[in-house]
């Protein structure tokens, strides 16, 4: 099974990570199919290759933001993703950043579409690692590195950067499509 997205951001967009840390995303048809391949040998041997570079590796299963039985997209390939990662202290200031970001039209006008939106409600199972309160993380799938950069460098979007400060803690980078292969993995 291959990962879709590649574990190494191409461009850091705003926030600092471990220089080694890796991410990994995969698809399951139901939550039965993603606890079953999280209790596998070989996510067991995937998520054992973390810990030298990753101590603070966390595998979570939860649902995607078009909900359990939505079908994955025919084709990954060649698209970029944002990645974001972040920590909220202030639910209603941050709250008031999404309905902006939601009414500007932006994500639209640059083809992004919501792959995940995970906060605490979503998480269905914790395999390994806590996830923390007010913690989240989200993936936005668009068809080019271009159109993330478009959209996260625009002056519209540095104006709903600033109804979010102090509000949430944020990591973001762009991820390629990837062709990461974890063994004997299955969907």
């Amino acid at each position: 099974m291959s990962s879709i997205i590649g574990p190494r951001p191409v461009r850091q967009l705003e926030g600092v990570t471990h220089p080694n840390r890796s991410l990994a995303l995969f698809r399951f048809a139901d939550l039965d199919a993603a606890r079953a391949a999280s209790e596998s040998d070989a996510a067991t041997q995937f998520s054992q290759s973390l810990e030298p570079t990753d101590r603070s590796a966390r595998m979570v299963l939860g649902h995607h933001s078009l909900g359990d039985d939505a079908p994955p997209p025919a084709d990954e390939c060649g698209k970029s993703y944002l990645v974001v990662h972040g920590f909220i202290s202030n639910r209603e200031v941050y709250g008031a950043y999404l309905r902006g970001l939601k009414d500007s039209g932006l994500l639209v006008t640059n083809r992004c579409e919501r792959i995940l939106m995970m906060g605490p409600s979503n998480v269905r199972q914790t395999v390994k690692g806590p996830f923390i309160t007010g913690e989240y993380f989200e993936i936005l799938s668009f068809p080019t590195q271009a159109n993330v950069e478009e959209f996260w460098l625009s002056d519209s979007y540095a104006e709903l950067v600033r109804l979010r400060q102090g509000a949430v803690d944020v990591y973001a980078a762009i991820f390629p499509a990837s062709e990461q292969r974890v063994e004997g993995l299955r969907p």
